[in-house]
């Protein structure tokens, strides 16, 4: 049996498929190659030297691991093995016959694979990459066997059971050789699916162009199996032993382990497997470098030329001077003083932000502030960046000074229980430290700031992310397991409980605001959709098909044809590209579903893309000369739109004309005296999608609630002008003496797209022409007052001999004591009516 390789020329080659070798039916005699012999000379060796010797041992073969990593680095880079084998003539071309030293390691490599595969081999016919895998695989073998036999002695060398606890030991040893046995298949588990060309690094040599994927299984459910529960022996080993000591050395030797999958492994398979992605399009990239640049994370990419760095790391300096000025935690005051302040960190990041972005959610709260006060969106997330930033890293950097104020420095580190807290801390501080860099991998500066709060143009280009850390944990940054680490280490009550308290006051803020907030963007069944997604595993081989005899010719090498290499990469293209393209479908259905009914899509333009000439505002009242409107009378507003660009949010507003200085962005408040182009004061929405403003009616069209004509544009091809009226009254009006203008804004934002010529409210009331003698002054005053306040009140058979209580329900606060109301003769009216008539009043004086 063959199998394809690929090399890195992508050249093709046929290399033969050994017989596995870790099942008992599979074992066969047959002749040892020399590096087999040293492996089983060393374990003998270690069998006969001192159990005191073993942990030094265990140690140096757990060097050469790392040694070896740091070689398979150097391969993954620069081809460096291939390249050194290929420099002492290992290799098929040589300018000179090669030497006797280099004909014997051909040998052991032939001998080696004629012994597994039972097919005669023929050495200089292979490439170089596959006999350096070759020769790597068994130097590897004879570093893991020993390094396994001597931690294997150094456990038995410290087994320490307990004589009068019986059942105590029973127990452990069950436990020991249940996780012995999980580990086992485990490992079984991971060559049935990757077999020994994956086991053994074989990507670092050459590659395989089949790939299969790998559904269920622990590879599926568990991430990195090989370096996480592939390694859950160790712990059996340590239950059987009941020592701490074998514990320290346990969980070192994993970390050793976790090192070389993260020095290693993971950044070449990142390279082979995870190629970079090229993005086109300008607009994206545009606007990410428009919110996004290089910015400060924690205390990473710190910039001494941008203010809000500088204000951090001052804030950060100043904070680590004062807990060097106050001194250790020796009096009830300190100890309070470094309690309250990381306590104070956490509130002011995790409830006050947690806060900010759940009004933002809802009503873009934070966004609002920055333009009611003539900034930008940018503006405004740029705040929040340096506010989340700064909070985030003060929550750790006072956690920790915290810390080392509570930490004892004990006598000696003899003590079995001190230092595996030592070392359990140290652990979780390192693992928190990756977690937090997995999650930024996936997430990037959008999801680490939380971006889809704050800009929505960016929102159909960062879809949730589940790949990665996300894949395997929910809210993986939750969990904070560096305070748990350090309240391990300084064996702290205090550190425990705000530990305790951060990992609550987290999980509120995701479960009430972030999830929430992602369900009504995205869909709530976007995390079950992406997570149902199996990934694939490029470095499977698959056996091609036997020829007619039976037999596939190991010397095979040939060049691939432009058509096949297209022929591949398009096929490779096809497979990654459908799950992504199914995703991209799924979503689309469910957006277009919300959609159905809905005119036009919500995504809001720029103001310098749409059409303004086809937006415009005009009074429908005819003046000569100058607009003007008395106090209190209704204004009606006649407004065109472009029918393509129209949103359901856009709203027209009145205001004084000197409000506000730029004609193309309003910074100023309007209070009640505007209304929604629809006609709502409030847009309706509902959970299932937008509802659609637009209906038909008998007349023509209506726009929520806004009769409407639709005309072609005779300047515009392919535009539409919406034409339609509102009218302004009561406590939509303002009421005051002056000149105003209307308006129009666009998708609920303050960006103005077309202004109203000005208008002046004028109250017809001389002065100077009351009379002076009492007796007509009530009259005067009733008849020039009574216009203004039934227009204000809309009541046109207003009696002013009538009092105004008799007539007008007010709320009973308002009523002064002793006051009674003729109910039969009542009027109910809005509380606006009471606010419009004390307004109107107030001017008239």
């Amino acid at each position: 049996m063959f199998r394809e390789g690929l090399l890195w020329d992508y050249s093709t080659f046929y290399f033969p498929v050994g017989i596995a070798t870790l099942y008992p039916k599979s074992l066969k005699s047959g002749p040892i190659t020399l590096l087999e012999r040293v492996t089983v000379a060393l374990l003998l060796l270690q069998l006969y030297l001192p159990r005191s010797l073993s942990f030094y041992m265990f140690v140096f073969y757990k060097s050469l691991y790392l040694l070896l990593g740091y070689a398979l680095k150097l391969q993954s880079k620069k081809k460096s093995i291939t390249r050194f084998l290929e420099s002492l003539g290992m290799g098929q071309k040589l300018a000179s016959p090669p030497s006797d030293w280099i004909l014997f390691w051909r040998q052991q490599v032939t001998l080696y694979v004629e012994r597994d595969t039972e097919i005669e081999y023929d050495y200089l016919s292979m490439p170089i990459e596959y006999n350096a895998w070759i020769l790597f695989r068994q130097i590897s073998n004879v570093v893991m066997a020993n390094a396994m036999c001597a931690y294997v002695l150094f456990a038995v060398h410290h087994y320490d059971p307990q004589p009068d606890m019986y059942w105590r030991n029973v127990m452990h040893l069950v436990g020991g050789v249940i996780f012995l046995l999980f580990n086992l298949w485990v490992r079984l588990d991971i060559v049935r699916t990757l077999d020994d060309f994956s086991c053994y690094w074989g990507d670092f040599f050459f590659l395989v162009p089949d790939k299969k994927s790998f559904d269920g299984g622990v590879l599926e459910s568990i991430p990195h199996p090989m370096y996480s529960v592939g390694y859950i022996g160790y712990y059996g080993i340590t239950l059987i032993t009941q020592s701490h000591l074998v514990f320290a050395a346990s969980l070192v030797s994993h970390l050793m382990d976790i090192i070389f999958l993260f020095w290693v492994e993971k950044p070449h398979t990142r390279k082979i497997y995870e190629p970079q992605k090229l993005v086109n399009d300008q607009t994206f990239l545009k606007e990410m470098h428009t919110y996004y640049s290089n910015d400060m994370v924690l205390l990473y990419n710190v910039d001494p030329f941008r203010p809000n760095d500088v204000l951090t790391l001052f804030i950060v300096l100043y904070t680590v001077a004062s807990a060097i000025f106050i001194g250790p935690s020796d009096t009830y005051y300190k100890t309070l003083f470094y309690t309250i302040q990381p306590v104070f960190w956490r509130v002011l990041h995790t409830w006050v932000g947690g806060l900010i972005l759940y009004l933002q959610s809802q009503d873009l709260f934070w966004t609002k502030i920055f333009i009611k006060r003539g900034l930008t969106l940018k503006d405004a997330f740029e705040a929040w960046k340096t506010f989340f930033n700064l909070t985030h890293t003060m929550t750790f950097v006072s956690f920790f000074i915290s810390a080392i104020r509570f930490y004892s420095f004990p006598p000696s580190f003899t003590g079995e229980v001190l230092v595996l807290r030592h070392i359990l801390g140290i652990m979780f501080m390192i693992v928190h430290i990756w977690i937090a860099i997995s999650v930024y991998q996936v997430l990037g500066p959008h999801g680490w700031f939380h971006g889809d709060f704050f800009i929505e143009s960016l929102r159909s280009r960062h879809s949730p992310n589940y790949s990665g850390i996300y894949r395997y944990i929910d809210h993986p940054i939750l969990y904070i397991l560096s305070c748990w680490g350090a309240a391990l280490i300084c064996s702290s009550w205090i550190l425990l409980f705000i530990t305790l308290f951060g990992v609550l006051s987290h999980w509120i803020v995701v479960q009430f605001v972030e999830q929430p907030h992602f369900d009504r963007i995205y869909g709530p069944d976007m995390q079950i959709y992406a997570r149902s997604q199996k990934s694939r595993l490029h470095s499977r081989p698959e056996t091609p098909s036997e020829t007619d005899s039976g037999v596939h010719s190991p010397v095979l090498v040939r060049k691939r044809s432009v058509r096949q290499t297209l022929a591949k990469v398009v096929k490779e293209l096809e497979e990654i590209a459908k799950p992504h393209v199914t995703a991209i479908v799924q979503n689309t259905k469910r957006q277009v579903a919300q959609l159905a009914n809905a005119a036009t899509l919500e995504d809001t333009l720029p103001r310098d893309e749409l059409p303004l000439d086809l937006y415009s505002l005009k009074f429908v009242k005819g003046f000569q000369g100058k607009p003007e409107f008395r106090l209190g009378e209704p204004i009606v507003i006649e407004f065109t739109a472009s029918r393509e660009t129209m949103k359901r949010k856009d709203w027209i507003g009145l205001y004084g004309v000197h409000q506000n200085f730029d004609p193309d962005l309003t910074t100023s408040k309007c209070d009640w005296k505007w209304s929604y182009v629809a006609g709502r004061s409030k847009i309706i929405s509902s959970t299932s999608g937008m509802v659609n403003p637009w209906k038909k009616s008998s007349d023509g069209y209506l726009f929520g609630k806004t009769p409407v004509t639709i005309e072609h544009s005779e300047n515009d091809p392919g535009l539409r002008i919406v034409t339609g009226r509102l009218v302004f009254e009561r406590e939509q009006l303002p009421w005051q003496i002056g000149a105003f203008e209307a308006r129009y804004h666009y998708d609920g934002k303050y960006v103005v797209l077309a202004r109203s010529e000005q208008f002046q409210i004028t109250l017809e009331l001389d002065p100077i022409v009351v009379p002076v003698r009492d007796s007509m002054t009530e009259q005067f005053l009733v008849k020039e007052i009574k216009p203004y306040v039934s227009r204000c009140l809309e009541m046109d058979d207003l009696d002013p001999h009538q009092s105004m209580l008799d007539t007008v329900q007010v709320p009973s606060l308002l009523i002064d004591e002793g006051v009674t109301i003729d109910s039969s003769r009542s009027k109910t009216v809005q509380e606006s009516d009471l606010q419009a008539h004390c307004i109107c009043c107030s001017a008239l004086v």
